[in-house]
């Protein structure tokens, strides 16, 4: 292309008129004003304007004459009130958006409120049907207050017994202390007092040889030990008698010992004795040893609950004719005490008595005593019914040891009851270590009369210590014959002021059978700290934070 030289154009400016160019400058001076003037108002519409109309302008801007205002000031104003609006603009978006979140949050306060009171009425009538339960509770306490409340007459006047007529004494005793008739010369505090076992063919020496005190030389023995002698003849004939069986014990099973055993000083252990024989603290009183039965705890009854369907149990036989003849006085008073007892259930109260007098095919023995009837077993099914055991020694042997009164004691506490015992001069086993009246109601024969009623002041509370007390006795002292036998073995060492044999370590049984694999971890996991606790662990991730920042 063929380039255009500067000076050709300033050749053809010269050669334009001049009326030509005036011409050009007067028609722009004409078209331009009105031009400007036709574009204000479509400049105002494009930016959104809403001015239309000159007196809406001056009612907004504040103005008296309009007309005198140039174009750039009209334009000044006008861009003022531009700002004005989109200021207004965006406070009516910010309040807009405080009334949504406002709205919003009195949304949720009304579905919470909803809530609230759905759950108040919810709890209403939770609280509506808790105060009804109350009541039924109320009312049904009260019914079993009532239900369970005995008819209970007031207690009748008390029997009057008869004094016994005096017996001929017996022979008077040597040994009325253990210092008298005990050789302390064998028995040093240091010996732990070995006993030497006769040779017996007594079912008891198998219970016996197991004793930790027992020793193969009679020279060196402190007790000597003779079971279920034939007589006294043969216990002369024994090397270490010496005479007058000093630091001998005389154990029978069920035989009843006879009054010329006594005499010696030999330590008497029976389940039956006579009065005016008998040593107190000196010869022992015991169970008859003749079952091998040792009473666990798998066998033994529950002490719960405290009572039972029977508030009372009892049974046992006497022939009360034959009595007529030999004492008639006492089977009067025999007959009397049995109406008592009798007349208890027929008092219109709610208790229930399982009470027996007689039995089918059972023979009465010649002492008078009440015979048990029937089994073991069957015994011991009457006796777990029963809350409480009645225990019903004979007039005759009240201040004696009769074998049924220590057998039906023995059952008493295998059972989980506790025993009332109508005699308060009864000899009961170990009563010399042991305190009865923490486990058994003793009381004399004349408050026959009043026993209903003392036995319904005695709360659960203290009916179950009584068990528990019982059942302490039992395991301890009474649970066979083994533990019969070391209990009389301890209590003479006692009364040496011989100490004990120490206990020995033994394991405690495992919980688990042999069965059983415990599961042995290879390694134990690192303890590691939350985040949110307290120490070294919470500044390490925040100092290892900043670092990287």
């Amino acid at each position: 292309m063929k380039r255009r030289d500067p000076d050709s154009f300033w050749a053809w400016l010269r050669q334009l008129r001049m009326r030509t160019l005036v011409l050009i400058l007067a028609v722009c001076l004409l078209l331009i004003p009105p031009l400007v003037i036709w574009l204000m108002p479509v400049v105002g519409v494009s930016t959104g304007d809403t001015i239309d109309t000159a007196d809406t302008a001056r009612r907004v801007l504040g103005l008296i004459e309009f007309d005198h205002l140039s174009g750039p000031e009209i334009k000044r104003r006008i861009e003022e009130l531009l700002r004005i609006k989109d200021s207004v603009r965006k406070e009516l978006m910010s309040l807009e958006q405080k009334r949504a979140g406002m709205l919003e949050e009195i949304q949720g306060l009304s579905l919470h409120m909803d809530k609230l009171r759905m759950e108040e009425s919810r709890e209403t009538k939770e609280l509506e049907r808790l105060k009804v339960s109350i009541e039924r509770v109320k009312l049904q306490q009260k019914e079993f207050i009532q239900r369970n409340t005995p008819d209970i007459a007031p207690p009748l006047p008390l029997l009057a017994i008869r004094p016994q007529p005096r017996r001929s004494p017996a022979p008077a005793s040597e040994c009325p202390v253990v210092s008298r008739c005990w050789d302390y010369s064998r028995c040093s505090l240091t010996s732990r007092m070995p006993v030497y076992l006769y040779p017996s063919r007594s079912p008891l020496s198998s219970a016996l040889s197991v004793s930790p005190y027992i020793t193969t030389n009679p020279d060196q023995a402190c007790v000597h030990v003779v079971l279920d002698p034939g007589d006294l003849d043969s216990l002369q004939t024994l090397e270490h008698w010496a005479g007058d069986g000093r630091n001998h014990i005389v154990i029978f099973s069920d035989k009843k010992s006879r009054n010329e055993y006594y005499a010696t000083k030999a330590v008497i252990v029976s389940s039956e004795a006579r009065s005016g024989v008998f040593r107190p603290g000196y010869d022992l009183t015991i169970p008859p040893l003749t079952s091998d039965t040792l009473y666990t705890w798998e066998l033994l009854q529950p002490l719960v609950p405290v009572t039972r369907e029977y508030l009372l149990e009892f049974e046992a036989h006497r022939d009360l004719s034959s009595l007529e003849r030999d004492s008639p006085e006492e089977a009067k008073q025999e007959r009397k005490l049995v109406a008592v007892l009798q007349d208890m259930k027929l008092q219109g109260t709610t208790d229930k008595f399982l009470m027996s007098y007689s039995c089918q095919g059972v023979r009465a023995e010649a002492t008078g005593e009440w015979t048990l009837c029937g089994s073991e077993d069957l015994r011991l099914a009457r006796l777990r019914k029963a809350t409480f055991c009645l225990i019903l020694p004979a007039p005759v042997t009240a201040d004696t040891v009769s074998s049924a009164v220590q057998t039906r004691l023995r059952e008493c506490l295998v059972a989980g009851t506790v025993p009332v015992i109508l005699s308060a001069e009864v000899r009961l086993p170990f009563s010399e270590v042991i305190d009865w009246t923490e486990a058994a109601i003793i009381l004399p024969r004349q408050r026959v009369t009043e026993l209903h009623f003392l036995l319904r002041t005695f709360i659960h509370s203290d009916i179950f210590s009584m068990k528990r007390q019982g059942r302490m006795v039992l395991e301890t002292y009474l649970a066979g014959r083994q533990v019969i036998l070391e209990t009389v073995l301890d209590v003479i060492r006692h009364r040496l002021n011989i100490p004990g044999l120490p206990f020995t370590d033994t394991p405690s049984p495992s919980v688990f059978n042999k069965t059983f694999k415990p599961q042995l971890m290879e390694h134990l996991p690192p303890e590691v700290e939350p985040d949110e606790s307290l120490g070294k662990n919470l500044m390490g991730p925040v100092y290892f934070f900043w670092n990287w920042i």
